[in-house]
């Protein structure tokens, strides 16, 4: 079978797995980079922490190859056991990005608790934010089409 076929016989998240792993295991052998923006695109959450597991895992990457990884689950954060090798990519005024040690000193802290509660900072958007959207949204369909005429 010719290798660009495959979208026609896989779905895209196998096809991202073969190539995903199939990289990973060659980083294994010699060590290296890994890096993957949207981890969790195409894959289910058993697939991605089985991943990170590799990568963490002395005996399937002895030569300490490095995964790298954006994402916008923090579930994916307690498969990683220290705070100094995990960022926070934030939007105030600027992009910044910040250690999660200078926010998270101990490393048994619940990182999705912390994420999810905002004590880590603006990770995801705002309540209000996402009413002004969906005020947005409703006055736009209104204007075209009306609403039902009430009695």
């Amino acid at each position: 079978y010719d290798l660009a076929e495959l979208n026609t016989y896989l779905s895209s998240g196998t096809i991202k797995g073969i190539n995903i792993f199939g990289r990973a295991i060659s980083l294994f052998e010699t060590g290296g980079y890994l890096i993957i923006d949207d981890l969790e695109n195409h894959f289910n959450q058993e697939i991605v922490s089985t991943l990170i597991r590799f990568f963490t895992n002395k005996k399937v990457n002895p030569h300490g190859a490095t995964l790298i990884f954006s994402t916008h689950y923090s579930e994916l954060l307690e498969h990683i056991k220290r705070n100094d090798c995990i960022y926070i990519v934030e939007n105030k005024d600027k992009i910044t990005i910040t250690p999660l040690n200078d926010r998270m000193q101990r490393n048994d802290e619940n990182k999705v608790q912390s994420f999810k509660s905002g004590l880590i900072g603006n990770t995801a958007p705002s309540y209000e934010a996402y009413i002004q959207l969906k005020k947005s949204i409703i006055n736009k369909v209104e204007a075209i089409i009306p609403s039902p005429v009430r009695p």
